[in-house]
C-alpha cells in the first residue's frame, strides 16, 4: 500500500503542478490515475543597493525610477514611503517604478523600499529619494559650466538654501553653517558633507572634497532636517579656472606682481580699491635689469599631470609657467607663477591672460601693463 520515490532537484526547478502516478509492468499491471503534486517557490529576501535618479525636483512631473539590488522576483513591488507603486520586473537585479507627480510635490526625503510577498520574500532596507527645489552648482572661479574638480571651490545657487548669512572663520572649514549642510553623493555611492566657506538664502560657497570620485555627483542641501535644494554636478580631476579681482571671473586677475632686481624680490599690487571701485594699477616692467613675474590665483588646477602641461599666454605671447599647485594656507585656492614677462608687452595696457591646463582652457582674465 506504500511506495517511496526519490525526487531529483531537476524535477523541482520551477513552480507549478506535476502529475504523479504509479505504473505496474506487464503482464497485467497498468497505470494509475494521476495525482497532482504542487511545487511552490520560496521567494528570496530582496536587497536594495541603489536608486536612480537619487534626487527629484519638488513640483516636477512623473518619472521612472530605476531600482537596483538583488533577489528581486516577478511579483516584487517598489514602495514610496510604504505605498506600492506600479513596478516593472526587468530581472532579479533591476526593477522600474513609476513615480507620480504627487510623490514629489513637496520637498522631503522619501523612503524607497522593495517588497516581495510570501512565501519567503520580505521588505528591503530603505534607499532615500531626496526631493527639493532645484539648486545649481558651478565653479566659483567663473560661475559657469557643469564641472568641478576635487579640492576646488564651488558655488551653489538656489532659493531658501539657508536661514541667514554666515561665513566660516576657522580652518579646517566647518561642514555646517547656520545648520545648513551640503552632502555630495559621488559615482561610487559614497556620501560626504562638504566643507563650507559661506551660506546665504541664495548662495553657498563650498569646498569640493578631495576624495570625491570622478563622474556625475548628486548635491543635497539641507537646512536642519529639511531638504532645501537638490542638483547634480560633474566631477573631473581638473577643471581649471582663474579668479578675478572683482569675483566675477572677468576683468583684472586676482594676484600680484613679483619684481626681481639684483637678488631682491618685492611684491606689487595689480589693482586697488578706491572706495567701492576697483581700479587697475598698471604694471611697469621697468628697466632691462628687472625681471617681473605674475603670481595669480585660481581653483581646480592642482590635479594637473605636471607643470609642463600648463601653458600660459599673456597678451597672446607665450610666458613660462614656473609653478602650479595649492596656495599656502588657502583652502581650495591654487597658485600659478608666470614669468618673467617679455618686454614686448610693455605699453600694451590691458592684455588677456589665458592658461591651458592638460589641454583645457581657463576663463580669460587680464592684467594692465604700463
Amino acid at each position: 500500500t506504500t511506495l517511496q520515490a526519490q525526487i531529483p532537484a531537476s524535477d523541482l526547478s520551477a513552480a507549478g503542478d506535476a502529475n504523479v502516478y504509479v505504473v505496474n509492468p506487464e503482464p497485467g499491471g497498468g497505470q494509475t490515475l494521476p495525482v497532482t503534486f504542487r511545487i511552490t517557490a520560496t521567494n528570496l529576501t530582496p536587497v536594495l543597493t541603489g536608486i536612480s535618479p537619487g534626487i527629484a525636483t519638488s513640483g516636477g512631473g512623473q518619472f521612472q525610477l530605476t531600482v537596483t539590488g538583488r533577489n528581486f522576483a516577478v511579483n516584487s513591488v517598489v514602495r514610496v514611503n510604504g505605498a506600492d507603486r506600479p513596478t516593472t520586473f526587468v530581472n532579479s537585479t533591476t526593477l522600474l517604478a513609476q513615480i507620480s507627480a504627487a510623490d514629489i510635490a513637496n520637498a522631503s526625503a522619501a523612503n524607497i523600499t522593495v517588497f516581495t510577498p510570501t512565501p519567503g520574500g520580505g521588505t528591503t532596507s530603505s534607499g532615500v529619494l531626496f526631493i527639493g527645489k532645484a539648486a545649481t552648482t558651478v565653479p566659483a572661479t567663473y560661475f559657469a559650466g557643469d564641472t568641478v574638480a576635487p579640492d576646488s571651490i564651488a558655488a551653489i545657487f538656489g532659493a531658501g538654501l539657508a536661514t541667514g548669512t554666515q561665513s566660516a572663520t576657522t580652518l579646517p572649514l566647518p561642514t555646517s553653517l547656520l545648520n545648513t549642510t551640503v552632502t555630495i553623493r559621488d559615482m561610487s555611492g559614497r556620501e560626504q558633507q562638504s566643507p563650507l566657506f559661506f551660506v546665504s538664502p541664495g548662495q553657498i560657497n563650498l569646498l569640493i572634497p578631495s576624495n570625491v570620485a570622478s563622474g556625475q555627483a548628486t548635491i543635497i542641501v539641507k537646512s536642519g532636517d529639511n531638504v532645501v535644494g537638490v542638483g547634480t554636478i560633474n566631477v573631473s580631476s581638473i577643471n581649471p579656472g582663474l579668479f578675478s579681482a572683482n569675483s566675477t571671473g572677468l576683468g583684472t586677475v586676482a594676484g600680484v606682481a613679483l619684481r626681481a632686481v639684483g637678488g631682491t624680490n618685492t611684491f606689487e599690487p595689480l589693482y586697488r580699491f578706491e572706495g567701492a571701485n576697483l581700479v587697475d594699477v598698471p604694471l611697469d616692467l621697468g628697466p632691462q635689469t628687472n625681471q617681473v613675474f605674475l603670481v595669480i590665483f585660481g581653483s581646480g588646477l592642482r590635479g594637473v599631470s605636471s607643470t609642463a602641461a600648463v601653458k600660459a599666454k599673456v597678451g597672446g605671447v607665450d610666458v613660462p609657467v614656473t609653478f602650479v599647485g595649492p596656495a599656502p594656507g588657502l583652502a581650495g585656492v591654487d597658485q600659478v607663477n608666470l614669468g618673467p614677462l617679455p618686454r614686448s608687452l610693455a605699453g600694451l595696457g590691458a592684455v588677456d591672460i589665458v592658461l591651458t591646463v592638460d589641454n583645457r582652457t581657463t576663463n580669460t582674465v587680464r592684467v594692465n601693463i604700463k
